[in-house]
């Protein structure tokens, strides 16, 4: 071979890869996407073959496929649980407890737990949108006023506080406790 046809050849042979290239990352790629597609089907296989955890699935019957034993669809509601809230507050002028709330709720279509009801109302109560007086809520400007009952009174060192028409002196009442009692004499003698 004379060096002209060495160079020709090492020429051919250099187009030939720089065309094989692009097909060879293709491959690569494919290659690449194959393993990953054989992690999951793997990881789904275990997962099928685990127990599983949970109640189990409820098969359907051929009574629940039938139209009439369907559950009645729900009608959507409209806005969010607090302003929901707050126009049912709104609406009882001499306060409403909680559960005059969750039943004015109900009666609308939303159907509250008990919990998601204290959350909203302490929301709202912290905002000043709500206030609460002997546990009924009320809208702020509808709200009866506080009572003495409700503020501490401050006289002297002890804060006193006026239940009712009784007055109780905090420092006064833990004086008048009974103090506790003397040892036995049997008890002295040891």
């Amino acid at each position: 071979m004379t060096l002209e046809k060495i160079e020709a050849e090492r020429a051919r042979l250099e187009t030939r890869i720089l065309k094989l290239e692009p097909e060879l990352r293709q491959a690569q790629a494919d290659l690449s996407d194959l393993a990953i597609a054989e992690r999951v089907l793997n990881r789904l296989a275990d997962a099928e073959a685990a127990p599983r955890r949970g109640r189990p699935r409820r098969e359907i019957s051929k009574l629940d496929k039938e139209p009439g034993n369907a559950a009645p669809p729900t009608a959507p509601t409209e806005g969010s649980l607090a302003e929901a809230v707050l126009k049912v507050v709104a609406a009882h002028e001499l306060g409403a407890t909680r559960e005059s709330i969750a039943n004015a709720l109900a009666a609308n279509g939303m159907k509250v737990r008990p919990n998601h009801l204290g959350i909203s109302l302490t929301r709202h109560f912290r905002a000043g949108r709500l206030v609460e007086r002997d546990g009924r809520w009320f809208h702020p400007d509808f709200a009866p006023p506080l009572q003495k009952a409700d503020l501490p009174v401050n006289y002297g060192d002890a804060p006193t506080y006026i239940i009712g028409d009784t007055t109780r002196d905090i420092a006064a009442s833990a004086a008048s406790e009974p103090a506790p009692p003397a040892p036995l004499a049997a008890d002295a003698a040891e």
